[in-house]
C-alpha cells in the first residue's frame, strides 16, 4: 500500500518525539506507530504522544500533537488543540501541550 510523504513525515516525527520523552525517563504512549501503546482519548481525540513521569514527587504529564504543513490549519487540528489545551489547564501537573509542525 502506498503511503504519502506527508503521512510518513508525520509518523516519523511522532516516533522521534516519543523516543525523546522516553529517553528523558517518561512513560510514553504514542499513536501511529508500533513501538508504543496507543494513548487514551482526551476529549474526543487521541494525542500523537502522551508522556508522564514523577518529578520531585509530582506527576508531570505532557501531550504532544504532530501536524504537517498540510494539516496545521485544518479544523481538526484546531479542535484537537482546543481539547488538549483545555485538558492541560485543568491541573497544574499537566505541564504542557505542544504542537510540532513537520
Amino acid at each position: 500500500m502506498f503511503r504519502s510523504t506527508t503521512k510518513t513525515k508525520h509518523d516519523q516525527a511522532v516516533l522521534i518525539e516519543a523516543n525523546k520523552y522516553y529517553s528523558a525517563g517518561y512513560t510514553v504512549t504514542a499513536d501511529h506507530n508500533v513501538f508504543y501503546p496507543q494513548p487514551s482519548k482526551i476529549g474526543d481525540f487521541i494525542p500523537d504522544v502522551y508522556a508522564k513521569r514523577v518529578v520531585l514527587g509530582t506527576l508531570v504529564e505532557i501531550v504532544l500533537e504532530v501536524e504537517t504543513f498540510d494539516s496545521v490549519l485544518s479544523d481538526e487540528a484546531n479542535k484537537q488543540a482546543i481539547a488538549f489545551r483545555f485538558w492541560v489547564n485543568q491541573y497544574p501537573e499537566r505541564r504542557n501541550f505542544k504542537q510540532v509542525v513537520v
